[in-house]
């Protein structure tokens, strides 16, 4: 099966190798992480997350807090995605207030996810400072948001569409590797009708 897809752009290992060069890049920029709490964007942003924390925690010798954040009320087009749109819980279990927060998540593009989600941690308390770590950066912002700590950067074409299968979460596709593949939009839709 994956050798119809047009190219892979990291493999499990490539994941892990970028979680870990953010972690430091993320010391670096933060040597005090006593004040810092990690929120991962639902879906593949929580995984995300949770691995960067379990890195900074082992590099620092600190425990740090984990937020789940679903921003699907914050899209603008939220109503637009289906008629009964899947909302789920955001969980964050500690205050924002004056924190330093690491908003995590897999993709990087128009930035109306990004600008979503910090609309929310707004609405949820009044943070320090909210810095954004993202593992795959395509481009095509339509909004002036920028990572802070990148994975990687990555032409994609807007006929093209990113697959992303993390180990903690089940695939797009049932065979798929840990990884991130780049496909023709019109091959995945011609695979899901398959299904």
């Amino acid at each position: 099966m994956m050798e119809q897809f047009k190219r892979t752009i990291m493999t499990g290992q490539e994941i892990d190798k970028a979680i870990d060069r953010m972690a430091t890049e993320t010391l670096s920029a933060y040597p005090d992480l006593s004040n810092v709490a990690v929120v991962g964007v639902k879906t593949n942003g929580v995984p995300l997350a949770q691995r960067l924390i379990n890195k900074l925690e082992i590099m620092s010798g600190l425990h740090l807090d984990l937020g789940m954040l679903d921003i699907n009320l914050y899209m603008e087009d939220w109503q637009a995605i289906a008629e009964r749109p899947i909302i789920h819980t955001t969980e964050i279990p500690f205050s924002l207030r004056n924190k330093n927060i690491i908003l995590v998540d897999d993709i990087l593009a128009s930035g109306r996810t990004i600008q979503a989600a910090m609309e929310s941690l707004l609405d949820g308390g009044r943070p320090h400072s909210i810095w954004l770590a993202i593992l795959i950066d395509i481009g095509r912002r339509r909004f002036p948001i920028q990572p802070d700590f990148c994975g990687i950067t990555e032409a994609v074409d807007d006929d093209e569409i990113l697959l992303i299968k993390l180990r903690e979460m089940e695939g797009p596709l049932p065979d798929m590797p840990e990884g991130v593949v780049v496909s023709p939009r019109i091959q995945i839709a011609s695979l899901a009708l398959k299904r």
